[in-house]
């Protein structure tokens, strides 16, 4: 699943059932696909201070046997190297967490939207993303997963988290 939380009927959340739903889901899905293939790698897609993995809810539901990956997504802090800073449910909160239970972690979505950059250009958005890559993969996080991949972007209405032929973010990939 991606960015998975277990939300009430109304919208509301509940987080202690919310937890419970979600490590429920990770035991018996992840299980099962371990049972069926051990040989790869199980992520359980759910990022942290989603309804159900607030605080320390994120290890608790990554703990689970048959999960190998712990995921975060890394949007809205543009000039923050490591993302969300905040000390319960941001990047390097959760890296520990993931850590201390044992397990890989990767940034699963990074996104920068470019028009509210100063400048608003593709080409500071890539200095931004190589910066935000820099830090994380030194931190300790296994991979990054830029956001999003588009064959066909269009400036007119701006899509400006696409990454498309020719962006200068494409080069911060062949970094070291």
């Amino acid at each position: 699943m991606n960015e998975g939380e277990a939300r009430n009927a109304d919208g509301s959340c509940s987080e202690g059932d919310a937890r419970a739903a979600l490590r429920g889901f990770a035991d018996d899905v992840a299980g099962q696909i371990k049972g069926l293939d051990p040989n790869h790698l199980v992520s359980l897609g759910t990022i942290a201070a989603e309804c159900g993995s607030v605080g320390n809810d994120y290890a608790f539901v990554h703990a689970s046997p048959s999960i190998d990956i712990c995921d975060f997504h890394d949007y809205n802090f543009p000039l923050s190297p490591l993302g969300n800073e905040d000390r319960n449910n941001g990047l390097a909160a959760s890296y520990r967490r993931c850590i201390d239970a044992r397990k890989v972690f990767f940034v699963g979505e990074i996104g920068i939207g470019f028009s509210n950059l100063i400048p608003p250009t593709t080409a500071r958005r890539a200095e931004l993303l190589a910066a935000k890559m820099r830090a994380q993969l030194s931190l300790g996080s296994s991979g990054e997963v830029l956001w999003v991949w588009s064959n066909d972007y269009s400036p007119d209405p701006p899509r400006d988290f696409e990454i498309a032929p020719g962006d200068p973010a494409l080069g911060i990939l062949d970094e070291p």
